[in-house]
């Protein structure tokens, strides 16, 4: 989460992602030649869900992991920090930075203190660039863009979410599979938000079924054959 520059400043320009840099990147690899699969994470998910619902000719299938972008029904253990004043995104010190993967992690790995302090003194620095950042994604026409858009994603979807997850409320599962008219979803036990570290077996093995069901299958648009990208 948050770990590059690059990304973070992806995130932040959400909408311009969508209608420019993301289909000129898709084109620039000549994937607009076929139609494609995209996966995204927290708010990675958030940016490929609302894709999908812009672009769904160009897509066979979509999968998010525990995306941002929906209104949770409940208050995280995140989500209360914030409201105390503190964002565990930005830990300074290795107390708050244990505090952090605690929250990020149903079980945090142990992490000898030279790995956290190696850790902080690369992301210290650059916490005024991502607070800027955080604080738009934060802003009310972006925050919960994702659940206003979930009527309009024809693709289908895989919807994958940690039964643990303090970053964003689980029951953002149950949103996806009543607000998305083709949608297979999953809780993942023993998980919490980082899928792909927690349950990297799990995850992978259910979404390689799916994508490579939907790349046989038609979802109502033009496919032609070819590699899955």
């Amino acid at each position: 989460m948050f770990t590059s520059l690059f990304s973070l400043l992806v995130f932040s320009l959400c909408c311009l992602v969508l209608l420019v840099f993301f289909p000129q990147f898709v084109e620039a690899l000549d994937l607009h030649k076929n139609s494609y699969h995209i996966v995204g994470s927290s708010w990675g998910g958030h940016v490929a869900g609302v894709y999908a619902s812009k672009y769904p000719e160009n897509l066979r299938s979509v999968t998010l992991l525990c995306p941002a972008g929906l209104e949770p029904k409940k208050v995280t253990r995140f989500v209360r920090t914030l409201m105390e004043g503190r964002n565990l995104l930005f830990p300074v010190d290795s107390k708050e930075f244990a505090e952090f993967l605690g929250c990020v992690f149903f079980k945090p790995p142990p992490l000898p203190r030279w790995a956290l302090s190696i850790a902080l003194r690369e992301r210290v620095p650059n916490y005024g660039f991502f607070e800027t950042v955080f604080d738009q994604l934060m802003e009310p026409d972006q925050r919960f863009l994702l659940q206003g858009c979930l009527a309009d994603i024809r693709t289908p979807t895989l919807a994958l979410w940690g039964k643990h997850d303090q970053v964003l409320c689980p029951s953002g599962l149950d949103i996806l599979a009543q607000g998305i008219s083709n949608c297979e979803s999953h809780y993942l036990d023993d998980c919490g938000h980082t899928i792909a570290i927690e349950q990297p077996h799990h995850a992978a093995g259910l979404i390689s079924e799916f994508v490579l069901r939907h790349h046989t299958q038609s979802n109502g648009f033009h496919h032609t054959n070819g590699a899955v990208h």
